[in-house]
């Protein structure tokens, strides 16, 4: 599991705390966590299921943890420019939401994998790989932190330089939504 907010982390340790089926694992960030609101009080989550929170009709964006504002973000940019993105909290890296994630899915749909994750083996491969195994031709274009070495730095700065800022992801997702001339994106991919 791997929370977006402060409410989700706690609803995610209840969970682990009562669950009995073997190991669990919740992956959060250092630092500052946003969206904690004390008079939450919090509820276990059903293993295994994501959340739509935004529905569009040109693209999905299926992101997990921190970079789910991040999407939502991007959402936002892409929505002034006319385009309706889908996204959807994937909320558990193992296992999917095969259901939910297929939902998201036209015919020839793109899906974009958001994570603060290595790209290669991690959330993104596992929902190429959903597709592949169903025999369905959707593109799925995988986004996270790039096989090579970052160096130390300030959270939002790094994000930033390797290409997983709002503003950058809206022109990638742009770029291959409307292929036209090279679109900048931070570099990466």
């Amino acid at each position: 599991m791997t929370p977006r907010d402060g409410n989700d982390l706690k609803r995610m340790l209840l969970t682990a705390l009562y669950h009995e089926n073997g190991p669990i694992a919740v992956r959060f960030p250092r630092g500052y966590v946003q969206g904690v609101e004390q008079s939450c009080e919090p509820t276990p989550l059903d293993i295994g299921r994501g959340e739509i929170l935004m529905e569009g009709k040109d693209a999905a964006i299926i992101a997990v943890g921190t970079m789910v504002k991040t999407a939502m973000e991007t959402a936002e940019i892409l929505a002034g420019s006319g385009v309706k993105v889908s996204v959807v909290d994937g909320r558990f890296i193992k296992p999917l939401d095969e259901e939910l994630i297929l939902t998201c899915a036209g015919p020839e749909s793109v899906i974009f994998t958001l994570e603060e994750n290595a790209v290669l083996g991690g959330f993104g491969d596992a929902v190429g790989e959903l597709f592949s195994d169903r025999g369905m031709s959707n593109r799925v274009i995988r986004i996270g932190i790039p096989d090579q070495f970052i160096p130390h730095g300030e959270r939002d700065e790094l994000l930033k330089e390797i290409g997983l800022s709002p503003e950058i992801l809206a022109r990638r997702v742009m770029g291959v939504l409307f292929p036209g001339p090279p679109v900048d994106n931070g570099g990466f991919g």
